[in-house]
């Protein structure tokens, strides 16, 4: 006796799984695209011209009033920790960045913000490691760090990463 084809079991799954995948990859294509669009070739990495979009000055400087200065690691070379912090009432400007560190600390010592002294205490991110951190403050604006330029246009933050390094390679004329 001849057995009756369903008929839509196998070709129903059969649609579900191409539709799947065709959505999959017209998201991977705008998300590669938003991507492309979003940053130039200084705005990622850290070479020479690099650059960091942090984001909206206004939502930055309200997160940074709630909860603190923001530490950024380096996740590209893993050595240039940053902080960024936002000083006065005004969220166009205030704005400053510097290292995490003093050159002369290891990388497990960071600037970590003492909300009740409103200053930045040098203390180690790794209870594994037996080198102290050298006992130093610095105030609000990291003043004693490293500083890093940044910029406010257009309502967004951006913290020109390499200006020390460009600085100490361009030449002048008759250099």
């Amino acid at each position: 006796m001849p057995v009756a084809e369903s008929g839509s079991g196998a070709g129903r799954q059969a649609v579900l799984v191409a539709l799947a995948g065709f959505a999959s990859v017209i998201g991977l294509v705008l998300l590669v695209t938003q991507i492309s669009r979003a940053t130039t070739s200084t705005d990622v990495g850290f070479g020479a011209g690099a650059f960091f979009q942090a984001g909206n000055a206004a939502d930055l400087a309200e997160a940074i009033r709630q909860d603190g200065p923001l530490p950024l690691s380096d996740v590209a070379g893993g050595t240039r920790d940053i902080i960024l912090q936002h000083v006065g009432d005004n969220d166009e400007t205030g704005w400053r960045a510097f290292a995490a560190r003093p050159d002369d600390a290891g990388r497990h010592c960071v600037a970590t913000w003492n909300n009740d002294d409103e200053v930045f205490e040098l203390l180690s991110q790794d209870s594994s490691i037996d080198e102290p951190c050298p006992e130093k403050t610095y105030p609000a604006d990291g003043e004693g760090l490293d500083q890093l330029p940044v910029t406010v246009n257009d309502g967004i933050v951006t913290v020109d990463i390499n200006a020390a390094e460009r600085a100490s390679t361009t030449t002048t004329e008759g250099s």
